[in-house]
């Protein structure tokens, strides 16, 4: 969350993860950091989020359902 390159990110796009909990996803046997985000714009309403616990990978997945508001006057 401190790499230069994502702050700009952070400055335009909403985090589906941003009720204040810890949402750690590597490693994924003892998640103690977070590496990995959802990060919609603002227009997109975010329905449900949750980190999904499986060690099929070295990271933790992350899902979100998104809802796309119809006639967004900001596409071009």
């Amino acid at each position: 969350p401190n790499a230069p390159e994502l702050q700009p990110l952070f400055n335009y796009l909403n985090d589906v993860f941003n009720d204040g909990k810890k949402h750690n996803t590597f490693p994924s046997d003892k998640p103690d950091r977070r590496i990995d985000y959802i990060l919609p714009s603002e227009e997109i309403k975010v329905e449900y989020y949750e980190t999904i616990k499986t060690q099929a990978s070295d990271h933790l997945p992350i899902v979100a359902d998104l809802i796309l508001n119809k006639g967004n006057k900001t596409n071009k």
